[in-house]
């Protein structure tokens, strides 16, 4: 018995165009629900590769836009602590100008006590103002290199190393001079300063490092153990960089 094949052509077309038209159906829904023309690389690998730099950048953008607005919500922080070490140096200047006036007598004594007391907020405050746990003015953020070593040493301040080598220091005091030397890392350069009794500026200008004594420096013997027994070691510093574009670029970072 023979066998015959039978097609029904006009069934076959009707379901190759079923199949078309829901392919296109497939392809438009895609469309709509994403809101993009190009889904993947069969719609267009040219406009693909383009499409996916761009959605890099706009998402990138919008991280920076949040970085620009938690940068100036950092920046009012250090202002307000900026403020309120502003109004007690104007406080502790009232107090100076009044301390030097002849008439003042016996309570020049609570004058210094005032004083010393404001210094010491002004050092809590320095301490305190933080934003996501880092400290904002306490001299990290400058740029330069930094030791710590010399910040809890009583009666200096405004202690700069940010022109110094980095490593570890050596500090030797010689009491009958009051004087303070100090050698850098590599042993090869050696500075003496000779310590002031009250308020002065100890730089030792080689070596990149400076300070600042108080009124409150009576025996520079005292200062001057306390800095030997606290040799400093010299760290590369930081600085802020806030991220504002999408890029690398030095236009892209503040």
């Amino acid at each position: 018995m023979g066998l015959r094949i039978q097609n029904n052509i006009a069934a076959m077309n009707a379901h190759r165009n079923l199949t078309v038209s829901d392919t296109r159906l497939s392809k438009s829904l895609e469309k709509l629900s994403s809101g993009y023309r190009v889904n993947n690389a069969a719609d267009d690998a040219a406009g693909l590769a383009i499409s996916q730099r761009f959605r890099a950048q706009i998402a990138s953008l919008k991280v920076a836009q949040r970085n620009v607005s938690e940068a100036n919500a950092m920046l009012q922080v250090a202002e307000g602590g900026m403020d309120k070490i502003g109004e007690i140096l104007t406080r502790m200047k009232e107090l100076a100008t009044q301390a030097a006036s002849g008439n003042v007598g016996e309570d020049i004594g609570k004058l210094a006590n005032e004083y010393d007391s404001l210094i010491q907020e002004i050092d809590r405050i320095a301490d305190s103002t933080k934003y996501a746990n880092k400290v904002l003015l306490d001299g990290t953020y400058n740029g330069g290199n930094t030791s710590s070593s010399w910040n809890t040493i009583s009666n200096i301040y405004d202690i700069s190393f940010a022109n110094a080598a980095t490593g570890a220091y050596t500090v030797a005091y010689s009491a009958g001079a009051d004087a303070l030397t100090l050698t850098n890392p590599a042993g090869s350069v050696s500075e003496t300063v000779e310590l002031p009794t009250g308020a002065g500026t100890v730089n030792f200008s080689t070596l990149g490092i400076s300070f600042k004594t108080t009124a409150a420096v009576t025996d520079p013997d005292t200062l001057g153990t306390a800095l030997a027994g606290a040799a400093p070691t010299v760290a590369e510093g930081s600085e802020a960089a806030f991220q504002v574009g999408y890029s690398e670029a030095g236009y892209d970072q503040i």
